[in-house]
């Protein structure tokens, strides 16, 4: 798997923390507080790079801890300090070496699950189900998993602008291209699903969807919409408990 370099990751924390909608963290605090009411829990965020939203959580919930897990050196140094904030430097397909036997009561994945990407877009998609296994092994009893991930649609093929954006970007002969056209990832490569292969995906990991909601758009040129096969793309959120 292609790693992010350093300044792709830099450019991916500016542009993504901005982009987690006050209405969008709104929602999920309200999914926590029905779940978990006043009680403390047990937050790992998979991928929370410079600590952003556990800063954001612990900001609202005093009483729970966050361990944030993120294989980048480069944005787990910008984290504030915090009494209920610790850091792991790892893949989350290591992480079993650093957390050991851990239960979590809340874990997310913000903008994560794309950018596990392999050559081949099948394996690609059987990578994101066996790492969401493992961490529904790492849910407490009556844990959940909250997701946010971009869902794409394709005008007629609905997984087309999915199968298009994962060749293209991680291409490496394309990457140059790619970079030109404005993709963050060239090179490396993101794989983006539609709303029933995000749900299928969950579903192959022993996950239900216990409530979903779609924000967006994500705007792209007219010209990219035609050449991806494109219909739409929004940010898709999932709060989702074991089947």
């Amino acid at each position: 798997m292609q790693m992010l370099s350093d300044q792709q990751l830099q450019r991916y924390a500016i542009s993504h923390a901005p982009s987690y909608k006050q209405e969008m963290f709104d929602a999920l605090v309200s999914s926590v507080a029905d779940h978990f009411g006043s009680a403390g829990f047990k937050h790992m965020d998979i991928g929370g790079g410079t600590g952003w939203f556990a800063d954001m959580l612990l900001e609202q919930f005093p009483n729970c801890t966050s361990l944030i897990v993120d294989p980048a050196n480069v944005l787990l140094e910008q984290n504030r300090p915090h009494d209920n904030k610790r850091l792991v430097c790892a893949r989350v397909e290591e992480m079993d070496k650093y957390v050991q036997d851990e239960r979590f009561d809340l874990i997310t994945l913000n903008w994560v699950l794309h950018h596990l990407v392999l050559r081949s877009y099948a394996k690609t998609r059987a990578h994101m189900v066996d790492v969401l296994r493992r961490l529904r092994s790492r849910l407490s009893p009556g844990g959940r998993i909250s997701v946010v991930e971009i869902v794409v649609d394709g005008f007629v093929l609905h997984a087309m602008p999915s199968k298009m954006i994962h060749a293209l970007t991680s291409s490496r002969l394309l990457a140059p291209l790619m970079r030109g056209l404005g993709s963050n990832a060239a090179g490396a490569g993101v794989c983006f699903q539609t709303e029933d292969q995000w749900t299928a995906t969950f579903a192959q990991a022993g996950l239900a969807v216990a409530e979903r909601r779609l924000w967006g758009p994500w705007y792209a040129t007219s010209c990219k919409r035609i050449l991806l096969h494109l219909r739409s793309s929004q940010d898709g959120s999932f709060w989702l408990a074991r089947a």
